[in-house]
């Protein structure tokens, strides 16, 4: 038949199994090649994910989001009432959680303006609320259709709650009075995101919360539309109050649902958290979205705009700590940073600085002395590659670059009351604690994103992720892991990604990229590599003797060209062991304790110590004692911080591996190796773990 001639004139792609029609030479899904080679057998396993640009995976988001909310809404006008979401209702759970370690450490702290919240806190829904950019309009009939609110939120009136926060950097200052906007009439008069103008820094308004670590990147997101639109798959105000916020959590994309009811103040009915200015409800709606999936909007107070950066944008991102005493005393460091700056911003880079936090010890005078006290703490970064000491309205440059930025300063977008302005980097290393840099091109189209997870098992073989490169490319890795604003009992893991040759399921291949060991969120590995199959290994060690499975997420991006990405367990025991082994023999200076006998310490930027002792000696077993005595917030993954093992002629071993344990305190490591050559018969009575991280090899 006709139908049959047409499937057997098909081609299937070996990068995302699309069916193509013949006349194709490239796939139309992935642009992958009718025939790419050797990597075809490698596609074959139905499990390999094939990455795809990041435009499709919004549209496909956008799509499911609107099946969902229309749905939704059907829902309440069947049932003549407005939405309530069950999972995040109104009430003291929301603002709160569940635990008192949110509620206790916000009552305890100051408001990020100094004062405190003088009446409680009622829930009210948009037609209810009051906007202090817009008293004129409250006047007009709400032309939403009157549905009504499910009676067991007859008791929203009555909360009257206290609530309290404190910003983890510099607070927001209060803007100068500006022009009222223009009553919009879109229903209660309320929209998601004016359409008509660009949305800025200078919209958002911090309330009684310390969350301006994500205040500081919504700022940055702001300025570019498309990302807006990404988060915003929900773009207009609903009667039924049913809207969807897309974030990346973890570094897997999930879709939010909120429903339409916010905390304001009791006395004012104004909201009593973020908002934004001209009656647009974007800020709101995200700062709520993140509130339900941490579980209250207490969980969000302090963090860094890092953090808020990665949520919003689902980019690799990246942080530059500007105080350190790498980049304050060392040139090349601090050109290092520049070329980063302008290669960022040449490719249509997210870029946000921060001040007032970490080791920032100027008083304010200082701030003051520039001009930068008064400006709103969220703050978005543009580089030009000119040099000198700038300020607002005044340069000291050289002759070819001052006239040229006198005329930018001088143009619309960058008068005195705009919160926009222009700094010399020098001054910005100066006045500045750290820049942030979210990877994510103008053209998203130009970006392949595939993502997955997998689970760390101690006594188990690792498991580790089989990545096919079909075409020269470069690639940024980034691992994930569960943040711990969900509960106290969540500690933040070490986290490490190793990139090896080859997908040997029995034993690692040649390293040819690695991270160093961090307890952070998240950390990312960049990397350019040929075509060819590669095994990803995402390691953690700070809960190994807990006995339980370490969730962890992978997300690969690639410029341009596909990458194929799959699951695998390892066959052997050994593998990691063998792994942890080489990593230390590539990345560690060699020490030799004896003729034949050499041990290698990863410690500074390792998040605690492994040690591997390797016992190139033909004849001799080799007795080394390990003692970590005196060494502070670390945990050994071999449950002690003493150890005795013997290791056999021409055998190494992982001797002892500690891991950083609470992220927000410093840690100290103290080692020494006691060691001494043992005649081969002692092999018999030798006491060793046989498998998994200590095994001798």
């Amino acid at each position: 038949s006709e139908s049959t001639k047409t499937k057997a004139s098909a081609w299937t792609c070996p990068a995302c199994t699309l069916i193509n029609q013949t006349e194709n030479a490239v796939c139309s899904a992935c642009d992958a090649p009718k025939s790419s080679g050797s990597a075809t057998s490698a596609v074959a396993h139905p499990g390999r994910q094939a990455s795809l640009a990041s435009a499709d995976v919004q549209r496909e988001a956008e799509l499911r989001a609107r099946e969902r909310v229309d749905e939704l809404r059907a829902l309440c006008r069947s049932a003549g009432e407005v939405f309530v979401d069950d999972e995040f209702p109104p009430g003291d759970r929301a603002l709160y959680g569940l635990g008192g370690r949110h509620r206790r450490r916000v009552a305890e702290e100051d408001q990020p303006d100094g004062g405190q919240l003088p009446c409680g806190i009622r829930w009210c829904r948009l037609e209810e609320i009051q906007h202090e950019d817009l008293p004129a309009w409250r006047s007009q009939p709400c032309q939403f259709p009157q549905l009504r609110s499910p009676a067991k939120l007859n008791l929203v009136d009555e909360m009257m709650n206290f609530f309290t926060g404190r910003t983890n950097g510099a607070a927001m200052s209060q803007e100068a009075d500006r022009p009222e906007a223009a009553p919009v009439t879109h229903g209660t008069g309320w929209i998601v995101v004016d359409e008509r103008a660009t949305a800025s820094a200078a919209d958002i308004r911090q309330g009684y919360l310390g969350d301006c670590w994500l205040l500081s990147a919504l700022a940055v997101v702001a300025e570019r539309r498309s990302m807006l639109r990404r988060i915003l798959l929900t773009r207009e105000v609903n009667p039924e109050g049913v809207y969807a916020v897309q974030l990346c959590i973890a570094g897997l994309w999930k879709t939010v649902y909120i429903d339409g009811f916010f905390p304001c103040r009791a006395d004012t009915r104004t909201l009593v958290y973020s908002h934004c200015r001209g009656a647009q409800l974007w800020v709101a709606l995200v700062e709520k979205a993140l509130a339900k999936e941490f579980g209250s909007y207490a969980a969000l107070t302090s963090g860094r705009s890092l953090e808020g950066l990665a949520i919003l944008t689902g980019a690799p991102c990246e942080s530059y700590e500007l105080q350190s005493d790498a980049v304050q005393s060392n040139q090349e460091e601090r050109e290092l940073i520049w070329a980063k700056l302008l290669s960022g911003a040449e490719r249509g880079c997210l870029i946000g600085a921060s001040c007032g936090a970490g080791r920032m010890t100027l008083p304010d005078e200082a701030y003051q002395a520039l001009g930068l006290c008064g400006l709103p703490a969220p703050t978005s970064c543009c580089c030009s590659a000119t040099r000198g000491a700038v300020a607002n309205g005044a340069a000291e440059l050289e002759p070819q670059y001052r006239q040229e930025l006198t005329d930018v300063l001088s143009s619309g977008d960058h008068q005195q009351d705009s919160g926009l302005f222009w700094i010399g980097f020098d001054d910005l290393l100066a006045y500045f604690d750290s820049v942030d840099i979210a990877h994510c091109p103008l053209n998203e189209s130009e970006v392949h994103e595939v993502r997955l997870s997998c689970l760390l098992k101690p006594k188990e073989p690792l498991e580790v992720f089989a990545m096919t490169v079909l075409e020269r490319t470069a690639l940024d890795l980034v691992l994930y892991q569960p943040c711990n604003r969900y509960s106290d009992s969540i500690v933040l893991g070490d986290l490490c990604l190793v990139v090896c040759q080859g997908d040997n399921d029995l034993r690692p291949g040649r390293i040819i990229h690695q991270t160093q060991r961090y307890v952070r969120n998240f950390i990312m590995l960049s990397a350019v590599l040929d075509p060819g199959v590669y095994t990803v290994a995402c390691l953690s060690f700070n809960k190994w003797t807990l006995d339980k499975p370490v969730k962890l997420n992978l997300a690969v991006h690639s410029s341009q060209q596909p990458v194929l990405l799959e699951q695998m367990q390892c066959g052997s025991r050994h593998w990691l062991a063998e792994l942890v082994c080489k990593l230390a023999e590539k990345c560690a200076p060699r020490c030799q304790l004896r003729p034949g006998v050499d041990s290698y310490y990863l410690t500074t930027g390792w998040a605690g110590l492994i040690c591997v002792v390797v016992n190139r000696d033909p004849r001799q077993c080799m007795l080394v004692k390990c003692e970590c005595n005196g060494s502070e917030n670390v945990v050994s993954t071999r449950g002690a911080i003493e150890s005795t093992d013997i290791i056999p002629p021409l055998h190494r071993q992982v001797v002892m591996l500690l891991s950083q344990l609470e992220s927000s305190e410093r840690y100290s490591v103290h080692h020494r190796i006691v060691h001494q050559p043992l005649h081969p018969h002692h092999i018999s009575r030798m006491r060793c773990m046989q498998r998994c991280l200590h095994a001798v090899l």
